[in-house]
């Protein structure tokens, strides 16, 4: 299966993890203001390379707008920088061998807090916020070479493709709008005009766009990732009683899909109120258990998992989990529905308006 029809099939059963977006059709891109005091610039004809090295030579954060690329005009780097490592590996000459390699391996993301599964194919090192919730939901990855443009996915496997012209139109009408993150790489001659062109594609996310630095040299050991490092201890605030959550009632109901999709919005829409004054990069994921009753109200809800480290963000999730009122299930009786909230921090767009 193709990255793209497997980040296609991920996405339609991400359930509540998936955020919401306008049409995926991009607006027309106006052309750019000068770009902000302190904001990085670039003579034309400058390289993705010549982009990583001013990063690494100066990592502290400019003032900006919260976006990677001026869209016309001068080029100009305006996103918060945060490095996912204090070591910045220079940009491979070519992305092509590793990418089209017989061997099928699987994209791996370094953020400041760690790093996801994957790691056989290729390292990425973030050198802007990325939020912990990546290690929870489906990440799109660009990479852009002189051959063209990757679509991948950290985790996945990669069929060794370059972007066709339909998987563009695919890319915009059904990803786009269920992406929570995007992560732009090139290798190192690629010039940053270049990255324009992918990013205008997926310019009316909702998502976060994140710049980062690739490698083809492992970064450390692959692990697996599991929710259960950042368990909940007992006796902290919303932590769970398994033994309790998990007993059955006198009479188990069951979700049909209209209650399904119902649940998974009203869990969305919780991400987007406790999640509202989140910065760029915070956040993370809080896997809750609820037990909802046949008459849709929630009998009882609790945090198994939180990798946020952010006591108000658990306790605002867990009062506005425990206030839901949601339509009765089908099949009448008592509902134990696990899921997680995932929270990505404000997110910065891929170009400059």
């Amino acid at each position: 299966m193709s990255p793209v029809r497997n980040l296609l099939f991920a996405a339609v059963f991400a359930g509540c993890s998936a955020p919401s977006a306008p049409s995926a059709e991009a607006a027309p891109v106006a052309a750019t203001s000068p770009p902000p005091a302190g904001a990085r610039a670039f003579p034309s004809g400058a390289t993705f390379a010549d982009l990583v090295h001013a990063l690494r030579d100066d990592p502290a954060e400019k003032p900006g707008r919260g976006c990677l690329l001026s869209a016309t005009g001068p080029l100009s780097f305006e996103a918060p920088v945060v490095l996912g490592q204090p070591s910045i590996p220079e940009p491979p000459v070519d992305l092509d061998a590793a990418l089209t390699a017989p061997r099928h391996g699987a994209v791996r993301l370094w953020g400041t807090w760690g790093d996801t599964e994957g790691g056989d194919l290729l390292e990425l090192v973030a050198l802007t916020p990325v939020s912990k919730a990546v290690r929870s939901a489906t990440t799109a990855v660009l990479a852009v070479t002189d051959k063209g443009t990757y679509f991948l996915a950290v985790g996945m496997p990669s069929d060794g493709h370059v972007v066709a012209e339909a998987d563009v139109d695919r890319i915009k009408r059904e990803i786009v709008p269920k992406a929570g993150v995007w992560v732009i790489t090139a290798e190192a001659g690629v010039p940053l005009e270049k990255l324009r062109e992918p990013l205008a594609w997926i310019a009316e996310t909702k998502g976060t766009v994140v710049l980062a630095t690739s490698t083809v040299a492992s970064l450390g050991s692959s692990r697996r990732i599991s929710r259960y490092d950042a368990k909940v201890e007992a006796g902290a605030p919303g932590a769970c009683d398994l033994a309790a959550m998990q007993k059955p009632g006198p009479q188990m109901g069951r979700l049909g899909d209209k209650q399904y999709w119902g649940v998974g919005a009203a869990f969305e829409a919780i991400s987007r109120t406790c999640g509202a004054e989140l910065g760029p990069g915070e956040g993370g994921a809080i896997h809750v258990l609820t037990r909802i009753s046949a008459s849709g109200t929630i009998e009882a809800a609790c945090a198994e998992t939180d990798d946020t480290a952010l006591p108000a963000l658990r306790a605002c999730a867990m009062r506005e989990v425990k206030a839901m009122k949601l339509d009765p299930p089908t099949t009448p009786g008592t509902v134990n529905f696990g899921t997680s909230l995932l929270f990505f921090g404000a997110p910065i767009a891929g170009l400059c308006r």
